[in-house]
């Protein structure tokens, strides 16, 4: 879906962020315990509209990765399509 509306609407900035394990009535629900905090996605949300995380663009992340370490292989991920779902699941798609 988020590739589809990035090719949809090119003009736009479309990430597929994944926001780790935040605690919610639901994980509680299930006995399970929160190891990622509302802020931490909040925060690389808003790292991801800025120009440092436009190269995400039509890319599929994890909101507890390390921005830093996105940006040093900010090369590698343009030139080899790395988190692109369709290079994720390959020739195949879903």
């Amino acid at each position: 879906m988020y590739e589809c509306l990035q090719a949809e609407k090119p003009e736009s900035r479309v990430i597929n962020v994944h926001p780790g394990l935040v605690e919610t009535g639901m994980t509680e629900k299930i006995g399970v315990k929160g190891q990622d905090s509302p802020e931490l996605v909040g925060a690389f949300c808003v790292w991801c509209a800025s120009e440092e995380g436009a190269f995400l663009k039509g890319r599929f992340v994890w909101a507890n990765w390390d921005v830093y370490e996105l940006m040093k292989r900010r090369e590698e991920i343009e030139g080899n399509k790395l988190l692109e779902l369709t290079t994720l699941l390959g020739p195949y798609g879903s």
